[in-house]
């Protein structure tokens, strides 16, 4: 069944027809590559003629054949000959076989099936007896791309495991790569990508291309640097490198990395404070795509597309944050010029895509990124592609405005440093700041449907793993503190148990954080905050300035993403935010494990990704959720809920706010169930705060609100609606999110 399927794929998917031109094509087992002559391409030759036997002729053969030898030194050649010698000799080139209807069909319904995140039903369709004539491995990329968009990578491998070794394709294997990454299983996903590399000690005859390293390179940027006792290390700058030494060895000229590659790889770098490593990297970036700066600033594209300056105004991003946390003014000014001539230069080839004529594409614009648009079939969905082009370029130019505002307020704050500490004197604040106001516990994409944790705090367990040199592992690797401390001039006499000890003391026997010395004030003087998800953190660092009487936490999974929130707080103002708190970690496990019982006055949920844009449209689905029979995977799922109802002390409050309608009611449904299980909810009526009306009432009384989030709420009132959704969805990039309208979940506790 397989094997059928690969061989057409094989078949077709290499060049069919011979071209009249001088181009060498595979002969006979044998006898090497036949050659073809321009200037006698218009002749028929006779097939019963006699070979010359003349000396030219008998050294032209001699050439060809030592010429085909050297070939299979190639990676795409060897790949070739190693399948011709594996099928007993060279396959003839074919006419690709194009699938028929009811394969088709199956795929179209999976992939429906997919962006539904409605895993069982993709299940069963896949695994049906009617569908054994019909499957292939296509259909299995798409079933193991939806247990990772449903986060639960199990059930991908168990697929994987029916399909036989020789029929796991590069795609099917890169899939498998994605849903470790979004499980945060960074060591799985390292396991399965060195397979695949020769030099990575991989049996695998096919070549990786360069989505596989991106897929491999966007995991690293969701989980940080951990330690297994049976597999070592893996996770952030430290998989990150692994991953393109081996690529770049094995593929560098098959499959070079590209933008998204370098742009990854860079932010990385930075990340962990290896700011030369990155400098490096930036320059061999210019230097494979041809892009020159003259002076400190001028710039020189060439024929760099938009991508590619886009991509390199986020690495002098990248570089001048690092610069700007170090106190290094100098370089900031030169990495923030860069930045800001790359975005004039990445807009105006921009402004160019969006007048050009529709039906025409730019002839460089693939040269420049990969992904799996670049594995999609040319299937007549123009319409699709056209909408999704314009949906992609007013994204980009939201971005470029973004990261413009970003770095001129990098620039602001080099201007308002009359005397800025030394580099080492930056650098060793940042490791204070780090080790008491940093925590990292894991990561990853999404959240893992088969470990969220359940909801009950009666039931004994045992404490969460709570090693010092564990939980400084991510820091020091991954978020810098090695470089900083290496920058220290006078380094104090502190050994790394010393270190460890110090880190251990912010949690008590239990493995709970102690929020009296995180913030050094008692939880009675200064209530605890916590926001779930956090994101880029532009919301929780606004609301630690503004409430300064208050503690604040800021939960995130993803580690870039925890980065960016800490980066944030340092450069707020004068001083780092030292009454926030930033955990990287999945919501349910922290709640659970990191969190004292009844300690928190508010928990914040905003903008929470839903499971589907559209899940909640449908009434069954709501009641299939509210009698607990169905629970879709994300963060704010029943059980998670239900712990942070548990972390509230009484009179605390749990609020959610989105744009989604369809989420909102979601997230109501949930709530029913939990005031349904659970004594003492308290549901908040419309007159108790400021712009908000109820729109929807539930069972047990839960009320869906509609206004603006402010004061009332407990959320910090800014001009012109501050968050990064705001910003974004006003653009119109979204056809589910309200521009405006925002709906908004309470529950609170009596």
């Amino acid at each position: 069944m397989f094997s059928k399927f690969f061989d057409q794929k094989i078949a077709g998917g290499e060049k069919t027809q011979q071209k009249k031109s001088s181009k060498k094509v595979v002969g006979p087992k044998g006898k090497g590559p036949k050659s073809t002559d321009t200037s006698t391409s218009s002749k028929r030759q006779d097939p019963k003629a006699k070979k010359s036997k003349s000396p030219d002729a008998s050294k032209k053969r001699q050439q060809s054949a030592s010429h085909n030898k050297k070939d299979m030194t190639h990676p795409r050649k060897r790949r070739r000959h190693d399948r011709d010698e594996r099928n007993g000799g060279p396959r003839k080139f074919q006419r690709k076989v194009k699938p028929s209807p009811e394969v088709l069909e199956l795929s179209r319904r999976l992939m429906e099936l997919s962006r539904q995140k409605k895993l069982e039903d993709a299940l069963n369709l896949y695994w049906d007896e009617s569908n054994n004539p019909l499957r292939d491995a296509h259909h299995a990329c798409i079933i193991v791309d939806c247990c990772a968009r449903c986060g639960d990578i199990s059930r991908a491998q168990t697929v994987l495991d029916a399909i036989p070794k020789e029929d796991k394709t590069v795609e099917l294997q890169t899939a498998l790569i994605k849903g470790y990454a979004h499980a945060g299983d960074i060591h799985s996903a390292m396991d399965v990508f060195r397979s695949l590399y020769p030099n990575g000690q991989g049996e695998s005859k096919q070549t990786p291309n360069v989505r596989t390293l991106n897929t491999l390179l966007r995991g690293c940027l969701w989980t940080a640097a951990m330690e297994k006792p049976d597999t070592g290390i893996a996770g952030g700058v430290v998989s990150s490198e692994e991953a393109w030494n081996i690529h770049t060895k094995c593929c560098g000229e098959v499959a070079p990395p590209d933008a998204s590659s370098y742009e990854a790889s860079v932010t990385l770098l930075c990340q962990a404070f290896r700011v030369e490593d990155a400098k490096a990297r930036i320059e061999q970036f210019e230097e494979q795509f041809s892009v020159h700066f003259k002076g400190k600033a001028s710039i020189k594209i060439g024929d760099a597309d938009q991508s590619v300056l886009e991509t390199l105004a986020a690495a002098y991003l990248c570089l001048g944050r690092c610069y700007a946390m170090l106190k290094d003014h100098d370089n900031l000014w030169q990495a923030a010029q860069r930045s800001l001539r790359s975005i004039e230069a990445s807009r105006r080839l921009l402004a160019a895509l969006k007048v050009q004529p529709q039906g025409k594409s730019n002839e460089k614009k693939d040269h420049a990124r990969g992904g799996k648009r670049g594995w999609r079939k040319k299937d007549g969905g123009e319409d699709k592609d056209e909408r999704r082009n314009a949906s992609n370029l007013t994204y980009r130019d939201h971005r470029l405005s973004e990261m413009e505002t970003e770095v001129k307020a990098l620039l602001k704050l080099r201007a308002t440093k009359a005397h800025p500490p030394t580099r080492a004197e930056a650098a060793e604040h940042l490791s204070s700041y780090f080790m008491s106001k940093l925590f990292y516990f894991g990561g990853g994409g999404t959240t893992e449907l088969t470990q969220q944790p359940i909801g009950n705090r009666n039931k004994p367990r045992k404490p969460p793993v709570c090693s010092p040199d564990r939980l400084l592992l991510p820091k020091s690797l991954s978020f810098g503190l090695t470089e900083l401390s290496g920058i220290v001039e006078k380094p104090k006499s502190s050994s790394p148990s010393k270190e460890s000890e110090k880190h251990k003391q912010f949690f008590d026997s239990h493995g709970r954080l102690k929020p009296e010395l995180l913030f050094g004030r008692d939880l009675s003087k200064a209530p605890l905050d916590i926001e779930l998800g956090a994101g880029f953190g532009d919301w929780v660092v606004r609301q630690a300035g503004c409430h300064q009487e208050r503690n604040h936490v800021a939960v995130e999974l993803r580690s870039d993403r925890v980065y960016q929130i800490v980066a944030r707080a340092v450069l707020s103002g004068n001083q780092p935010s030292q009454n926030l708190c930033v955990v990287g970690s999945e919501a349910g496990s922290f709640l659970r494990d990191r969190v004292e019982p009844k300690s928190v006055s508010n928990i914040f949920v905003n903008y929470p990704e839903p499971p589907t844009q559209m899940f909640g449209d449908d009434r069954v689905e709501l009641e299939k959720v509210e009698s607990g029979t169905v629970e879709p995977a994300h963060m704010l799922s029943y059980s998670t809920l239900k712990l942070a109802f548990q972390c509230l002390r009484p009179g605390g409050r749990i609020t959610v706010v989105t744009d989604n309608k369809w989420y909102a009611k979601l997230v109501c449904v949930t709530c029913v169930r939990l005031a349904r299980q659970i004594k003492g909810v308290h549901v908040p009526k419309a007159s108790e705060f400021r712009g908000l009306r109820e729109i929807e009432r539930f069972n047990h009384g839960i009320r869906l609100f509609q206004g603006q989030p402010n004061n009332s709420i407990g959320h910090a009132e800014t001009e012109g609606g501050g968050s990064y959704f705001d910003r974004l969805w006003r653009t119109g990039t979204s056809n589910y999110a309200q521009k405006t309208t925002r709906f908004v979940v309470l529950v609170s506790r009596k």
